[in-house]
């Protein structure tokens, strides 16, 4: 099957481009308003569709729900998320059931990898904050000691402390606002049948540790929704949002040239989401850092979907300190299938394993 080029299209009645590009498209996205207020009329939506599709182009949905910073109540409130759910059950009835056939799935979100200016300006979210620093660093003077924020306990934590602080503590605020996005992204995701794919299309431009783009983006995170990343520093392999190169597709305004894909034999295995304290995870980070510097392709990989990424793969790079109960056991099949295990800390006694050392990797065949 032929990669799909989604032309980002500004306004229904737009024209898709089909010549004088290195590359053509294939499809075309089409918005839908489905916030709070809208009235969920898509007539003029369905009429672009009918011609989209007499052309031969299929269809990518976005509805607009008004995520995060639109809505006015807070996350919480139940009538404000069954409204949204009733648009997301519209689109099943009155859109997907007609055009399914020729249809790619649907967006459900577009905007920053960084949900915290989002999340940060609801203050509804200040105790969940706090909580969720408590249960990452348990004691106070642990807390303070990393951090170097002054508060005497965890229920004093304000959103505009860890903004003030430096950028290796304003990536826990990061980290939790992506928690509570992606929690309420994946609630309305199980509005929908499970035959629906549904995307978000998430800006990485402004994140540059390797680690916490990896964990913003993992797919552990948003269950069966696939995030289409644009600036990524970390390379892709599905989907891409004005980026080329991937085996699955992109969404963009100017078609891109396609290039070979590259052949992937090193992946870095990402501990679970919870390994968000920056002392635990910088080795892991550093060693990220060191493959993109001398531009070596590798695979990010969520430890619990090791066993079914593995494929392909000379090289697995571990942080042991950062391996769950059945990471080990998980690195002995990787070993008994012919990979080499690379640790960044002490050795685990695997069949295969060596320390792991860029050079090892930029003069390997």
């Amino acid at each position: 099957m032929a990669a799909f080029k989604i032309f980002d299209a500004l306004s229904l009645n737009e024209e898709v481009p089909t010549s004088g590009d290195l590359s053509q498209f294939n499809a075309v996205k089409i918005l839908l308003k489905g916030g709070l207020h809208a009235d969920l009329d898509w007539k003029e939506a369905t009429a672009s569709a009918e011609r989209y599709v007499s052309q031969g182009l299929r269809l990518f949905w976005e509805i607009d729900l008004g995520l995060f910073a639109g809505l006015p109540q807070p996350l919480s409130d139940q009538g404000q998320f069954f409204a949204l759910g009733l648009a997301l059950e519209h689109f099943r009835d009155h859109i997907w059931k007609d055009y399914k056939e020729q249809s790619i799935g649907l967006c459900l979100y577009r905007g920053s990898i960084d949900f915290s200016h989002v999340v940060s300006s609801r203050q509804d979210q200040e105790k969940g904050l706090q909580d969720w620093i408590e249960s990452c660093f348990q004691t106070i003077d642990l807390f303070r000691l990393e951090t170097g924020i002054d508060v005497a306990t965890f229920h004093e934590m304000k959103f505009d402390h860890l903004y003030a602080s430096s950028p290796v503590d304003a990536s826990l605020l990061t980290l939790h606002s992506a928690d509570v996005a992606a929690e309420y992204l994946v609630m309305l995701a199980n509005r929908l049948p499970d035959e629906i794919p549904l995307f978000i299309l998430l800006d990485a431009e402004t994140v540059h540790n390797p680690y916490l783009l990896g964990q913003l983006s993992s797919k552990e995170r948003f269950g069966q929704i696939q995030p289409l990343i644009k600036g990524s520093r970390l390379p892709l392999e599905e989907y891409a949002w004005e980026q080329s190169n991937v085996a699955l597709g992109y969404l963009a305004r100017k078609a891109i040239p396609s290039l070979p894909l590259r052949e992937t034999k090193i992946g870095v295995c990402l501990p679970a989401l919870t390994v968000v304290r920056p002392i635990h995870y910088y080795p892991l980070q550093m060693a990220m850092d060191d493959l993109i510097k001398v531009d070596i392709h590798f695979r990010v990989i969520p430890e619990s979907s090791l066993i079914s990424s593995w494929d392909g793969l000379d090289y697995l790079i571990v942080d042991p300190a950062l391996l769950g109960p059945q990471g080990k056991r998980k690195l002995q099949g990787f070993c008994a299938a012919g990979g080499t295990v690379l640790s960044l800390g002490e050795a685990m006694g695997l069949p295969q394993e060596l320390p792991f050392s860029v050079n090892l990797l930029f003069n390997s065949p």
